[in-house]
């Protein structure tokens, strides 16, 4: 699996936060596997509009195959100027836990 956050301000910060993220992601992980999951957090300052979790949540939404998994939850961050972030994270069901404690591949 693979997790990320990207961050941005501006117009378009929404968008450019979720692909900053999936970038970070698309190097460690193919985003294209069946059968992936994904969840995403999204943190907006008190000047987020709901249209801005539906877009960056269609961006990550779009990255990934059709038949993944995603969940996401959102909230306002009081202290968040005008950054919005969106953290990312993919797991694959390829993916399994190693005798080591970390993760390996099957």
């Amino acid at each position: 699996g693979a997790a990320a956050h990207g961050q941005a301000r501006g117009l378009t910060r929404a968008v450019d936060a979720a692909r900053l993220a999936l970038t970070t992601i698309a190097e460690r992980l193919s985003l294209r596997e069946p059968g992936l999951a994904a969840a995403i957090l999204l943190t907006m300052p008190a000047n987020g509009a709901m249209q801005e979790i539906r877009d960056a949540t269609v961006v990550v939404q779009d990255a990934l195959p059709g038949d993944a998994t995603i969940v996401f939850s959102s909230f306002v961050e009081e202290n968040a100027d005008d950054r919005f972030r969106v953290f990312v994270i993919v797991t694959s069901p390829f993916l399994t836990v190693s005798d080591k404690g970390g993760v390996a591949d099957d």
